[in-house]
């Protein structure tokens, strides 16, 4: 799982981290600079159309029939 959070504070992003830290998963965190227009690039806008943070990528795997 990976948090995209905005290099300054005060973003949502510090109310998901904290959930994600209580409920003890484990995650990776992209700090984006908005000031540097990280959250107008196309991989970005590919994760959030909207251009905001926070978001979050969780690659899912399909559960296995033959199991």
């Amino acid at each position: 799982m990976k948090l995209y959070d905005a290099t300054v504070a005060g973003t949502r992003g510090t109310r998901v981290r904290w959930l994600l830290e209580e409920l003890g998963a484990q995650y990776e965190t992209a700090r984006l600079d908005f000031r540097k227009g990280e959250l107008k690039t196309p991989a970005y806008l590919a994760i959030h159309p909207h251009g905001k943070v926070p978001a979050m990528f969780c690659k899912v795997e399909p559960p296995d029939r033959d199991a």
